[in-house]
């Protein structure tokens, strides 16, 4: 980033905010953006609600199945040619998708979700600048996080994330069609029917909901453990959002250093190891433990 006399006139620079020690900790808590999730899962559900109406408009055709046999409670008639039933199934359940996957490309999801991820990376770069400048008294210079690492990280972060979301819907509607195939062998009622169906889609769309809150906190901790190291700080203060959602093992973490190069244990159950924001849905932050020697900041050397 910086050459030597560049890196030594930067210590000099901050030099009395250390007050002679070789560490200083982050002087502001950064933010763990909320609102983030709230975006991110309105645009699952906006997404998921495509899907509704043209079941809706498909369950009619299920219902209204041929059969021989009347009086029936079941949703689907027993008739007695069960290979015709079954690929009149199929055929009902390939239209839903066919129709889905025609309205899911103007829904345009990658471009949404490319969105969600570019917000996620200003609001983390600000909360970055906001710990230098509180901490260190420094500015730093507004072009430098553009560069080539966050790209990828964004349009890795995009690709897993739309890949995620596109599957799970495939998989719900094949879901639906197992039970309505199971429920013509089994003669269940239609109210169980269409109860079974609509737990199938309720699952699917929470598991959405579970994955934008998660890969939200996993793309934050990504920019911030970049920001972080490539600017020299090796250790860090682990930092929860003090609430009741704060699981047991990361609440003992709390207020304890770490090493970017040694995550910590945050299940000692199975010894898995985490970085804040890297555990399933978490929320924690990494605060900055800034070192002078190995302090490495792009801001300007252009001293009055």
């Amino acid at each position: 980033m910086n050459d030597a006399s560049e890196r030594a006139a930067l210590r000099e620079m901050v030099r009395k905010r250390f007050k002679g020690h070789s560490t200083l900790k982050s002087k502001v808590k950064a933010r763990y953006k909320e609102n983030l999730e709230r975006e991110y899962k309105r645009i699952i559900d906006a997404y998921y609600e495509i899907l509704i109406p043209i079941i809706q408009t498909y369950i009619g055709e299920l219902f209204d199945v041929p059969t021989n046999h009347k009086g029936s409670k079941s949703m689907f008639r027993l008739d007695d040619r069960k290979d015709d039933f079954l690929n009149y199934i199929k055929n009902a359940f390939r239209k839903i998708g066919d129709e889905f996957h025609a309205k899911e490309q103007v829904f345009g999801l990658q471009k949404r979700i490319s969105k969600m991820g570019e917000l996620t990376k200003k609001l983390s770069i600000g909360e970055w600048k906001r710990e230098v400048k509180k901490t260190l008294g420094i500015d730093l210079l507004d072009d430098y996080y553009s560069g080539e690492f966050y790209r990828e990280q964004l349009q890795q972060w995009t690709d897993t994330n739309v890949g995620l979301i596109q599957s799970l819907p495939e998989d719900t509607l094949s879901e639906m069609q197992q039970v309505v195939e199971q429920s013509y062998l089994s003669g269940k009622s239609n109210r169980d029917i269409v109860r079974d169906m609509q737990e199938r889609f309720n699952v699917s769309r929470s598991k959405a909901r579970f994955y934008a809150v998660d890969q939200m906190a996993k793309l934050n901790a990504a920019i911030t453990k970049q920001q972080q190291t490539e600017c020299g700080v090796k250790e860090y203060e682990w930092s929860t959002s003090g609430d009741q959602r704060v699981r047991d093992s990361h609440r003992k973490l709390n207020g304890t250093i770490h090493r970017w190069d040694d995550p910590p244990v945050v299940d000692e159950s199975t010894g898995r190891r985490a970085h804040p924001g890297e555990d399933y849905r978490c929320r924690c932050v990494a605060l900055p433990v800034f070192d002078l020697e190995s302090l490495d900041l792009p801001v300007s050397m252009k001293f009055k």
